[in-house]
């Protein structure tokens, strides 16, 4: 079953990092891979956009999370690149960000962990989508090990954030190591105008309601991800957390395991539906239903190298760049340049296996659009 994307609200000026640039952090040159998919259709891979490459950015020292002592908090983050990590959970993690501050811990396999918790990637250098001829080196990072639940983003709502009377600051959310990354004060216009709104937009009725995660009241879906999410919101949540959306090289090799170049997050073992929530399969019945957004963190089987939970499948994520080529070389970069299409990667609850491969290029939406396919979920500075 697929969904097609449909826009729940498309206001103001639209604008993809600042000057429309391409941004590598080392200074390298524009060239090589694209990002595959139709703008607004369907989660189906499509044409590539031949989109020109524009200027060469360097980082600006933009504020992220991160301090010294393992807690992630909001502070300036010290990146320094690495070599890569250990099987399993990196045993660096910390539970941060204001959505938990007074959340229980609901998250993971028993239910008992807080969803807040973010794990260390260490740093090094692999191929994109498992192409050769696109080497990429990270700096270390932080990785929220879930994604974004429905009661994480209730403390976001409740605290009147999301709308164009509480928009991020400035720069808010940015890459420590991307200029023009931040927040764009023009795309408050691209906010819900209030509360009310928001709520609407984020439980639309163009779809059944067994597809909608939110609830106007605390319920049974608050360890849920929280879907229907469209890029500007899930920005504005990472950045009022204390942290920033993901680039689409830091999903990319969180989902690859770093240079072992897994073929899925888990390894290369075929999936199967204790790995991963796929083809409206999660709840283990055939069809799809409001169960197979998993509950974040119920399927361990198919965690990644650093321990990172529902990478494959449930929902797909957004992430910072836009749709076009990536740079070459390819240090802590991000693609800033299309003004009109986001990626997100991951594939989703309806989607067949082929999507969960981590070599598997994502797709784009327009950043005003939603769909209940798609969430997101927070990256953050190295403290």
């Amino acid at each position: 079953m697929k969904l097609v994307i449909l826009s729940l609200f498309v206001v103001g000026a639209i604008g993809c990092g600042s000057g429309g640039a391409t941004v590598d952090a080392s200074g390298g040159l524009d060239s090589g891979h694209a990002a595959d998919g139709p703008a607004v259709v369907e989660k189906d891979v499509g044409a590539v956009a031949d989109t020109p490459i524009g200027n060469i950015g360097e980082s600006d020292g933009a504020v992220d999370a991160g301090v010294a002592g393992g807690a992630v908090d909001v502070g300036v983050a010290g990146d320094t690149a690495g070599s890569g990590g250990s099987d399993g959970a990196s045993g660096a993690s910390a539970a941060s960000g204001a959505s938990c501050a007074s959340l229980p811990a609901t998250c993971g396999p028993a239910g008992n962990e807080s969803c807040c918790t973010s794990l260390l990637v260490p740093g090094g250098t692999f191929y994109r989508n498992d192409d050769y001829n696109h080497p990429a080196t990270l700096s270390d990072f932080y990785l929220d090990k879930y994604e974004i639940t429905v009661g994480r983003f209730r403390a976001f709502v409740n605290a009147g954030m999301g709308t164009r009377a509480s928009p991020p600051a400035a720069n808010a959310g940015a890459h420590p190591r991307i200029a023009g990354s931040g927040w764009d004060p023009a795309w408050n216009a691209s906010l819900p105008v209030d509360t009310v709104a928001l709520q609407a937009a984020i439980a639309p009725t163009l779809f059944p309601s067994d597809w909608t995660t939110w609830t106007s009241v605390p319920g049974g879906n608050e360890s849920r991800p929280q879907n229907s999410l469209n890029w500007y919101l899930a920005f504005a949540f990472c950045a009022w957390d204390g942290g920033r959306l993901p680039t689409d090289a830091e999903l990319n090799y969180a989902g690859v395991g770093g240079d072992e170049q897994r073929k899925y997050p888990w390894g290369s073992a075929d999936p199967n539906y204790t790995m991963a929530s796929y083809d409206c399969m999660g709840d283990g019945i055939a069809g799809c239903s409001l169960a197979d957004f998993v509950f974040v963190g119920t399927k361990p089987a198919g965690n990644g190298r650093w321990g990172h939970a529902d990478l494959s499948g449930n929902v797909w994520e957004w992430v910072l760049d836009c749709l076009g080529e990536a740079p070459m070389p390819c240090n802590d970069c991000a693609n800033l340049r299309d003004p009109t299409s986001r990626l997100n990667r991951g594939g989703g609850l309806d989607n067949p296996d082929t999507y969960l491969s981590s070599a598997y290029n994502g797709s784009d939406m327009h950043p005003d659009e939603s769909t209940p396919e798609v969430g997101a979920r927070c990256a953050r500075g190295k403290p």
